[in-house]
């Protein structure tokens, strides 16, 4: 299982410049249209996103 999420980590971390705001985009999307747990899923992913983006910045 810590394979998997150091993967996602390094893909999300990779490709953080396009991943973010489709992400952002999605959470606005969701959260307008009024689905509940597609907009709270669609948050997690955009802040998990920012957070993976901010730690790989920080250490290069």
């Amino acid at each position: 299982m810590k394979d998997y999420f150091i993967i996602a980590m390094l893909t999300l971390a990779t490709g953080w410049r396009w991943s973010l705001p489709i992400c952002g985009l999605l959470c606005v999307w969701c959260i307008r249209r009024r689905k509940i747990i597609a907009s709270c899923m669609s948050t997690v992913l955009f802040v998990w996103t920012a957070i993976v983006a901010w730690e790989v910045e920080k250490y290069l």
